[in-house]
């Protein structure tokens, strides 16, 4: 089994702009038959033929109980594929024993209302989820030291936060860290590097994207 630390390393870099949701109906389908069952395992590898999914992809698999035949059924489909998996679940022990790459199991005991897995299940999947996209955000290149640089302003309130990062970052004041943003079009990963590497803004987009938007590859290391 590999770590969520080693399948994000292996494979951030290549979904920078293609992550997708893929989820039941919600129309309070319920399969009841084993043909019924079979009827969600289509619809499911239906889902991701349609999103183009292909071998190198991940496939992130939630479902409280462990055993929601949808979502089950995507990732043997993606398995099968040569997709990377993962799959979150709020019970101790995976009732079907799946050949995935990671199993984040998470062993809550039972619903303060039972069968109400918005509570306790519900949170933890959110927190788990946080956990993974902040640390995909991270990987991508779109936090500099503890700041989200990868910001595009397009109201007042963001472009004071975009001002002050720039600010931080850079020996400018104030008002010219607010200057630099405007002149890199709302941009604050432009504008820093702008500055830092004392360059037009067609330049830093060229950094920008010859480094796949890695701020750190383009002015290195914080230094604050």
């Amino acid at each position: 089994m590999r770590t969520l630390n080693s399948l994000f390393n292996d494979c951030v870099e290549k979904y920078r702009d293609n992550v997708y949701l893929l989820e039941n109906s919600g129309d309070g389908y319920k399969p009841t038959t084993y043909l019924e069952t079979r009827i969600q395992v289509h619809r499911f590898a239906a889902g991701l033929i349609s999103l183009g999914i292909k071998k190198g992809d991940v496939l992130i698999g939630i479902a409280s109980s462990g055993t929601t035949p949808y979502v089950i059924a995507g990732l043997k489909y993606a398995k099968q594929i040569g997709c990377r998996t993962a799959f979150i679940i709020c019970n101790p022990v995976l009732f079907e024993s799946e050949k995935l790459d990671v199993i984040i199991s998470v062993d809550l005991g039972p619903e303060i209302i039972t069968g109400s897995t918005r509570m306790k299940a519900g949170t933890a999947t959110k927190l788990i989820l946080n956990m993974i996209s902040t640390t995909t955000m991270v990987k991508m290149g779109k936090v500099y030291g503890n700041l989200m640089v990868d910001l595009q302003v397009w109201n007042e309130k963001l472009r004071d936060r975009g001002t002050r990062i720039i600010e931080n970052l850079t020996d400018l004041n104030y008002k010219e860290a607010g200057m630099v943003l405007k002149k890199s079009g709302g941009s604050v990963k432009t504008a820093l590097i702008m500055v830092r590497r004392s360059c037009s803004k067609k330049k830093a987009k060229e950094l920008i994207k010859k480094h796949d938007g890695n701020l750190r590859k383009i002015i290195g290391d914080i230094s604050i």
